[in-house]
């Protein structure tokens, strides 16, 4: 599995130079580092279009109607000091209780979540987690063994604490990731 993330690393890579005036011999080059890299990762498995077509259109798995299926992965970007965070937080407190997300979008289900905050201080964070809960008014015991707050910095560049980190979610059967 991790030779074939980072050959289809390498391909967005390639993709990136190609958009970036980068000369042909490089790219031919990059290709085949990829290409040699790729050996014995195995094909990705496919379907036929014709397989997909036949069967019914599947409904989405709404997490939380209109906003986020289950299984999605989130990101939240912007500029420093408008919000990310608290949206982020919100987002996730409301899933772990069943709650509609942001008061707006009916959520299907309680979740088990993890919060990782790549950014914040813990006294940020917490700070933060205690203004939300009281402010939204929720109860403590609702929110027990559904939430699990990850202090420990993590690097998404290290495929060794992306592997920690999906193991501890799965661990904590966690369905929802922002």
């Amino acid at each position: 599995r991790l030779r074939r993330l980072r050959y289809r690393r390498a391909l967005a890579a390639i993709g990136e130079r190609a958009t970036n005036s980068t000369p042909d011999t490089d790219l031919h080059a990059a290709v085949a580092r990829a290409e040699r890299d790729s050996e014995g990762a195995g094909p990705l498995p496919a379907e036929d279009l014709a397989d997909v077509l036949a069967r019914p259109v599947p409904e989405t798995p709404w997490a939380a109607r209109g906003l986020t299926a289950e299984g999605d992965i989130g990101s939240i970007s912007g500029p420093s000091g408008i919000g990310k965070s608290w949206i982020a937080l919100s987002i996730g407190l409301d899933l772990a209780v069943g709650r509609p997300v942001l008061t707006r979008f009916p959520a299907s289900r309680s979740y088990r979540i993890a919060l990782v905050d790549l950014e914040s201080r813990p006294w940020e964070a917490d700070q933060r987690l205690h203004r939300i809960v009281a402010g939204a008014g929720f109860a403590i015991a609702d929110l027990r063994d559904k939430v699990k707050v990850v202090r420990q910095r993590i690097r998404f560049d290290r495929p060794g604490d992306v592997r920690r980190l999906l193991a501890s979610a799965r661990a904590w059967k966690t369905g929802s990731r922002l």
